[in-house]
């Protein structure tokens, strides 16, 4: 397999000779890149299950979504008009509707939702008109496998590369190379790739999604404790898929609601009395435990073992509820395959207030409000969130992609 700096070359060379200027050209990567993704549905479907221990559902909604996504790309590509426009562009028009090829892209993929945010990206270059340099999702044999193929059997493999891994020595390597747009979405190597990208390329456009946790509010005026705890135990307790940035692990009660939200959520079912485990890294699960007795002395005497909690895990108003304490377990918690934290708090902007704190480096994807109409508006327009669902936790939010599509499409 060629390295990485070969590879970057020929993507750098397919960028300077125009390999994607003609216009039909693109289309036609486009539609075999649809039909070819079309057709490998079901084996995608099946390694995502596989892999990603996620439900049939979710994996198949990912896969309409990138469907959708390309296609969208490919009806924007109008022959006539979009030569009419670049004409126009080149004469010193300003041009808002048009996808403007910027040069060299890089696309790191988010792992948890692995095919949508590889090809919905990729698409959007192409589309465009940019080369690409992806990194492989070694983390993922199967899927990255999979990948690869329909990638080198729809498209250009000149304008359009894997790299061999997404090893650290590769990620330092892509550092130093230069690229005109990076779409970072894997929130592990976000900080590291995207400030080694800007030294070397100080005028590169970066898109990620939101970096912050998603989490819940229960408000002192919920009526119905009983179908919130209900809400959490499906969509949570026993999500469609792990996603750190879409499924919230910490949950923010009115102390008033804390006792019946807890007596609900581990009478819902049989995911309540799970133990905690930390997603990838069994060894993490006991350090857990011990960080969260040592940070919340109420929950010494509640471990199920000296080694982990059941899923549904309950502060007591004695704790020291603080953005510091809530802070040094929050990550460990957002990377659970399964569990929640029953935080009470003594009014909103308690919870808010931590919550905006924790995510001071980006808002946070999505959050879900409970309480009357109020609540919810007050969350929303307090909370740094891209998303508020109100007194609901709809399946379709736990894993989907958010990023600004047609932004991206018209700067690439």
């Amino acid at each position: 397999m060629a390295s990485v700096a070969n590879l970057y070359s020929a993507v750098h060379a397919a960028w300077t000779e125009g390999r994607l200027e003609n216009v039909l050209e693109r289309q036609k990567q486009l539609a075999l890149l649809h039909g070819n993704v079309k057709k490998s549905s079901k084996q995608l479907i099946a390694t995502i299950m596989q892999e990603l221990k996620s439900s049939e559902e979710s994996a198949a909604a990912e896969l309409q979504l990138v469907l959708e996504n390309i296609k969208h790309h490919y009806d924007a590509l109008d022959f006539p008009a979009t030569l009419t426009k670049e004409a126009a562009v080149r004469k010193g028009s300003s041009n808002m509707d048009n996808s403007v090829p910027l040069g060299p892209t890089l696309i790191d993929a988010n792992p948890f939702v692995p095919i949508a945010s590889t090809l919905i990206p990729l698409a959007a270059a192409v589309a465009a008109g940019s080369a690409v340099l992806v990194l492989a999702l070694s983390g993922l044999p199967i899927l990255n496998t999979e990948l690869r193929r329909i990638i080198s059997a729809s498209l250009d493999v000149e304008a359009v590369a894997i790299a061999p891994d997404d090893s650290s020595d590769t990620r330092e390597q892509l550092c130093s190379m230069r690229f005109e747009v990076a779409v970072l979405q894997n929130s592990s190597h976000w900080n590291d790739l995207r400030n080694g990208l800007f030294i070397t390329n100080p005028t590169i456009r970066v898109h990620s999604p939101a970096t912050g946790f998603p989490a819940v509010f229960v408000d002192r005026s919920t009526r119905d404790v009983e179908a919130v705890a209900k809400h959490l135990y499906h969509a949570v307790l026993c999500a469609p898929r792990h996603n750190p940035s879409r499924v919230p692990r910490l949950c923010f009660v009115d102390e008033s609601k804390a006792k019946d939200l807890e007596s609900y959520l581990v009478r819902a079912g049989p995911a309540s009395i799970r133990r905690l485990e930390v997603a990838k890294d069994w060894q993490s699960t006991p350090q857990l435990c011990k960080l969260l007795q040592t940070v919340f002395p109420s929950l010494v005497n509640k471990a199920i073992s000296h080694e982990t909690f059941a899923s549904v895990i309950a502060l007591e108003s004695s704790d020291s509820i603080t953005v510091d304490s809530i802070g040094a377990v929050a990550q460990s918690m957002a990377m659970s395959d399964r569990g929640i934290l029953l935080i009470p708090i003594s009014s909103m902007d308690h919870g808010i207030d931590i919550l905006n704190k924790l995510n001071k480096a980006g808002p946070s994807e999505i959050v879900y409000a409970f309480g009357d109409g109020k609540a919810g508006l007050y969350v929303g327009s307090f909370v740094k969130t891209l998303q508020v669902c109100v007194n609901e936790v709809p399946e379709w939010s736990l894993g989907k992609i958010k990023i600004d599509l047609k932004t991206i499409g018209r700067t690439f």
